[in-house]
């Protein structure tokens, strides 16, 4: 990504708010050019549903 002039940033964590009350956490594999989300997943096995819905979500 970076070859291609993307701006990435590598295991990113993101502080959700809901106007001032505090949500969360989410620890992003990729963040890219402040606005992209892009998780590595590997695995051995055939991946189930939940899985694959986390993959496109």
């Amino acid at each position: 990504m970076r070859q291609d002039g993307l701006i990435v940033a590598e295991e990113y964590h993101l502080e959700i708010y809901s106007e001032q009350i505090w949500l969360g956490r989410l620890y992003l594999d990729h963040w890219v050019n402040d606005r992209i989300v892009v998780e590595d997943k590997a695995v051995s096995h055939n991946m189930g549903d939940d899985e694959i819905a986390q993959v496109i979500s």
